[in-house]
């Protein structure tokens, strides 16, 4: 008989506000036979996110030590959480809304997890499974899958995908293989998802299970990330706002090629994926719920189930032919029986914040933690449109193939045109996510500034985040990750506040034209359009100095940002990102190109954009 157990190594309890709406639930097509999946009953929080009215001005966000740093707090406008919880019983299916509510109590900090917490104790109000539509990438792993195998396989998926297009959603399908592939984008038609689930193929290659979970983000966040802050009129049209969304993996192996150290080949997208980065997946900062399928004895479940919990999903552990079309119809059933528990807090304001959640229910008994459950929860800070200056410098500064004279030369150049300002004040910040490599190239752009006689403030970035009180001082901010994409939203909102309160921002790193994850778009401050990281480029490696080099030019304009410059040109061995202008007024200072045999790639490496 087939079997699928779901692990969930959470122990809940009843807690203090029942908050939810009982709606019905319709008939589930699986789990007829009780004895298929063996789990305790729960309650399992997936996401936590946050938004307010767009009234408000915004307080800050936590600095290094995850305190409040200079926040400015609103007294107008409305701040809201919304939670996303699925109760399951204990055969493992989700449990309807008129079957089961959790019983949920949430407290809220803006000064950090550990300055105290107060209770949210204004308006709440409760739904469940108002439409069952969610957005659901399906990661499929045929890396070393027999003809047998894949038939099962396909027809699962195709299942899968029929299940969640009937219910409204839509459905994205990523391939594992040695390397990873996005066979298609989100889409709610079944023709494109049915020709995409034909291109699986036997192949007994290795395994890039961790590219294709994180690549199932990136799809996720190409549909649904937004350039800007969203607002929102009431606290019920904020509780409607956002459907369920989700990235679903099986695999019947283990990860073994996402850092290509097995085989690395122009397959690859040149991103290293390890399993502590994917507990970080989110969409604009609230964190994606991955569900995990391992299919008999050879997937690392421990693995598994670890992302499953980090993330607010959940694993399954299948064994028999049809486990896997058993497993994947459970989660599917998942939005029909999502209850979401949205309140309107007492305290105003915007940035990072901090939910303690209580919750249980469906006859759990045991404390889930002592002290509750924290979850970091994004408040947008609303903004206008840019009003000052930008310029992206998309490589990194200290590269030995770039004369010193030429950095220093662009770096004081770029802060001079970006602020009208005679003495400009000037922030660097270093993201937090840099990967230590040229992790030194912001304290490198400070030391040229210092020699320019410019006034240079240099931090890390907050643990929340930029946010307005860190900026407010200052006339010009240049942000930094030498080797590494932009990583979080309340950065990018604060630094397009700044921009829209008539300040300069700097972005300079080879990974800015797309955030982590691509969680959320970066057009908005770079004007660019993202392609790729540019690992590859014409089926040749063109990273790490290790590979083919970029032909760096910078005698294209005269353009105040490069004047005086004598080094017109210089070869460039890391990954330069591949992107097109969007033609909103950026002017493209200075281009790569990249030639090899009959093809030839041209990149920008510097832009810069003008609001007047």
């Amino acid at each position: 008989m087939p079997y699928s157990h779901t692990t969930r190594p959470r122990a809940l309890r009843p807690l203090l506000l029942l908050a939810a709406v009982a709606l019905s639930l319709p008939a589930c097509n699986f789990f007829e036979d009780p004895n298929i999946v063996e789990t305790e009953p729960g309650v399992l929080l997936q996401r936590v996110r946050g938004g307010n009215n767009g009234n408000g001005n915004g307080n800050g966000q936590g600095n290094g030590n995850g305190q409040n740093q200079g926040g400015e707090s609103s007294e107008d406008g409305e701040t809201y959480v919304g939670l996303d919880f699925v109760t399951t019983g204990p055969d493992g299916q989700p449990l309807g809304c008129s079957e089961s509510a959790p019983e949920v109590a949430i407290e809220l900090s803006f000064e950090g997890p550990d300055a105290g917490f107060e209770a949210v104790d204004t308006s709440t109000i409760a739904a469940c499974g108002q439409t069952g539509a969610a957005d659901v990438v399906l990661v499929v792993d045929n890396s070393g899958s027999q003809e047998s195998v894949l038939q099962r396989t396909e027809d699962s998926a195709r299942s899968f995908a029929a299940q969640v297009l009937a219910a409204g959603g839509r459905v994205g399908i990523v391939r594992v293989s040695t390397h990873a592939r996005v066979l298609t984008e989100l889409t709610d038609d079944q023709a494109i998802i049915d020709a995409a689930i034909d291109q699986l193929f036997v192949e007994n290659g290795w395994t890039s299970l961790y590219d294709g979970i994180r690549m199932g983000n990136e799809v996720l966040g190409r549909a649904l990330g937004t350039a800007a802050a969203e607002a929102h009129e009431d606290l019920d049209d904020f509780c409607q706002a956002r459907r369920p969304f989700a990235v679903v993996a099986f695999t019947d192996g283990r990860d073994n090629n996402s850092a290509d150290q097995e085989l690395a080949a122009p397959g690859s997208d040149g991103i290293d994926t390890t399993l502590d980065e994917l507990f970080d997946l989110n969409i604009d900062g609230i964190k994606t719920p991955v569900y995990t399928v391992g299919l008999g004895l050879e997937p690392d479940h421990e693995k598994l189930s670890q992302l499953a919990q980090a993330t607010g999903g959940t694993h399954l552990e299948s064994f028999g032919e049809d486990a896997l079309n058993i497993s994947l119809g459970a989660i599917a059933d998942y939005p029909y029986a999502t209850h979401r528990v949205c309140a309107q807090t007492s305290r105003k304001g915007c940035g990072v914040a901090w939910a303690r959640v209580f919750y249980g229910g469906n006859g759990a008994s045991d404390s889930f933690y002592e002290d509750g459950e924290v979850r970091e929860v994004h408040i947008p800070c609303p903004h206008s449109a840019p009003a000052g200056r930008s310029v992206g410098i998309l490589l990194k500064l200290s590269h030995p193939a770039i004369e010193r004279a030429t950095a220093a030369r662009i770096a004081r150049n770029a802060v001079s045109w970006a602020t009208p300002v005679f003495a400009p004040r000037v922030l660097v910040v270093r993201d937090r996510a840099h990967n230590e490599h040229y992790a030194d190239d912001p304290l490198f752009i400070t030391e040229l500034l210092e020699e320019g006689g410019f006034d240079v403030t240099f931090i890390n970035e907050p643990n929340g985040g930029l946010n307005n009180g860190v900026l407010k001082d200052y006339d010009v901010v240049w942000f930094s990750n030498p080797d590494q994409p932009l990583s979080r939203k309340n950065t990018l909102l604060s630094l397009l506040k700044f921009a829209g309160d008539g300040g300069g921002v700097i972005l300079s790193g080879d990974d800015m034209t797309y955030s982590r994850f691509q969680s959320f778009p970066m057009t908005n401050l770079l004007h660019l359009e993202h392609e790729s990281k540019g690992a590859y480029t014409c089926e040749q490696y063109t990273d790490r100095d290790e590979g083919g080099q970029w032909q760096v030019s910078l005698d294209g304009t005269d353009h105040p940002v490069l004047a005086g410059i004598s080094q017109t040109s210089f070869a460039y061995g890391y990954s330069l990102d591949h992107a097109t202008a969007l033609n909103r007024g950026e002017e493209v200072l200075a281009s790569a190109t990249f030639s090899s045999g009959s093809c030839e790639k041209t990149v920008p490496v510097i832009v810069a954009f003008s609001a007047n």
